[in-house]
C-alpha cells in the first residue's frame, strides 16, 4: 500500500475549531486490503472514516480532521494497521 502524502502539515486554527485535510491510500496488490486507523495520543488530530477497505488496484481519500485544545505546535503521528497483521503498522505524520 502507498500512501500520499506521508506527512501532512495543517494550516494554523483558533482553538476549539477545526481544520482539514486528506491522504490518499493507493493499494498497488491484486487483493484488498483492511486498514485501520489508530487514536492520536493527543487527541487533536482525527482521521475519517477510520476503518474501511480498499479494493485490489484501488484507492481510498482519507480526510483528517485538527482541533487544537490550546495554542502550540502539535506534532503526533496515528498508526495505520494493514489487515490486522502485526508488524503491518505504518505511521501518517501529522503537524
Amino acid at each position: 500500500m502507498k500512501m500520499l502524502p506521508q506527512k501532512v502539515t495543517f494550516k494554523p486554527c483558533l482553538k476549539n475549531h477545526s481544520v482539514y485535510d486528506s491522504v490518499e491510500l493507493v493499494n498497488q496488490s491484486d487483493t484488498p486490503i483492511y486498514y485501520k486507523f489508530g487514536q492520536d495520543p493527543l487527541r487533536v488530530f482525527k482521521a475519517y472514516p477510520k476503518i474501511g477497505l480498499i479494493e485490489p488496484k484501488g484507492f481510498a481519500i482519507i480526510a483528517l480532521e485538527f482541533s487544537p485544545k490550546e495554542y502550540k505546535l502539535y506534532k503526533s503521528s496515528i498508526s495505520i494497521s494493514l489487515n490486522d497483521l502485526p508488524g503491518s503498522n505504518s505511521k501518517l505524520n501529522l503537524i
